[in-house]
């Protein structure tokens, strides 16, 4: 089951019920979605006022699911970042793996 509700009263951890869709019809986001701050403040940006959400699932952190170990987050963002060298490369690993560390508490 799904029940509209507006952006604003949306928040992050919540499922999208149905896909997203802007005014053209171009899909935004498909229907499954675990909606995240970034996601949900790009739908504001591009002028989507409500969205279905999946409510036969609880709100917040992936429901049922344990939170990620540390030492799984790093190996998996040294395995994204696996084929990056220099300095760019290692600054952007470094920011990915302290906000997925975050996002993982």
């Amino acid at each position: 089951m799904s029940a509209t509700i507006t952006l604003d009263a949306a928040c992050a951890g919540m499922v999208l019920g149905a896909a997203v869709a802007d005014a053209s019809g171009n899909t935004l986001l498909p229907q499954g979605v675990l909606l995240t701050e970034a996601l949900l403040a790009s739908l504001h940006r591009r002028g989507i006022g409500r969205v279905q959400i999946d409510d036969a699932l609880p709100a917040g952190p992936v429901a049922g699911r344990p939170a990620p170990s540390p030492a799984a987050v790093t190996a998996r963002i040294d395995f994204i970042f696996r084929h990056t060298s220099g300095s760019a490369g290692a600054g952007l690993r470094a920011t990915m793996l302290a906000h997925a560390l975050r996002d993982a508490r």
